[in-house]
């Protein structure tokens, strides 16, 4: 069945290949590299020698950035992680072992959609959906205790409208693979005049999203809890490419290091549990 393809229905990767040369090799470069790793285990452990050392300064400092930040307990856990390409950075820059505290599960690709069917931008075939990641953890046996985490960093490609719908998948089919923790990280929704006239246009449909997923959250009906990326982010230009959304090999580190703060509660006390 044919539908019309708006705004939001089309790949990300298209805009950042649409806005400037500096984006256009970001994405380059994030769809090589994410689909080398594909799917990737980082075998980082609780006490790990990488873990960041967090001062009650830095720790007060990102509680700040971050805002109403959800912390996720998972020791001894295991945490899967399904990306798109804007996360993605983290393993396009090589800052994969920046993820620590825990054994990481990592499942990032580019054109990344959550249920509807993935973009093809720049490869052969499509990236598998979350809700298909799922379906393939769950044939696979499932989450392997109870404190193993999901972690969505997907839906820059989505459509706002069928936001809630989605969420209600997925939360389902992550019980059905035997996940009792989700978190999902919110979209940068920050309004910004410098920024290009598409990427505004993104930012006004990941805002209604962020106001879907933080409704989800507080509703009581899914163990779901939401990061607050976007807060996180305010202010801090340098950490992405010209399109505002993908990463700089800046960004990937802070952003690495600061998913390694806030998914393990007793890294940062001054952050909300």
């Amino acid at each position: 069945m044919s539908r019309s393809v708006g705004l939001h229905d089309r790949p990300l990767a298209e805009y950042s290949h649409a806005v400037t040369e500096g984006a256009r090799r970001i994405g380059v470069i994030g769809v090589a590299t994410v689909i080398a790793v594909g799917l990737v285990c980082v075998g980082s452990t609780p006490g790990s020698a990488r873990q960041p050392a967090i001062g009650s300064v830095v720790a007060s400092e990102h509680a700040e950035r971050a805002g109403n930040v959800y912390q996720v307990p998972v020791a001894p856990g295991r945490v899967t992680i399904v990306a798109d390409s804007v996360l993605s950075g983290i393993s396009a820059h090589g800052e994969l072992d920046r993820l620590v505290g825990t054994r990481w599960d990592v499942r990032m690709e580019p054109c990344r959609r959550l249920v509807s069917p993935s973009c093809t931008y720049g490869r052969g075939t499509a990236a598998p959906t979350v809700l298909e990641e799922l379906q393939a953890i769950a044939r696979a046996g499932g989450a392997t205790g109870t404190d193993d985490v999901l972690l969505i960093a997907t839906g820059h490609n989505d459509s706002d409208s069928r936001l809630r719908d989605e969420v209600g998948a997925i939360m389902q089919a992550s019980q059905r693979a035997g996940f009792e923790r989700v978190a999902w990280t919110l979209y940068r929704d920050q309004a910004d005049a410098s920024l290009p006239v598409l990427t505004q246009s993104l930012f006004a449909v990941y805002g209604r999203m962020n106001a879907v997923l933080r409704a989800e959250a507080s509703s009581g009906r899914w163990p779901l809890v939401v990061l607050e990326y976007g807060e996180f982010t305010r202010g801090q230009p340098e950490w992405f490419t010209a399109d505002g959304i993908h990463l700089t090999r800046e960004g990937a580190v802070h952003l690495a290091d600061w998913l390694s703060w806030v998914i393990r509660y007793d890294h940062t006390p001054a952050l909300r549990p």
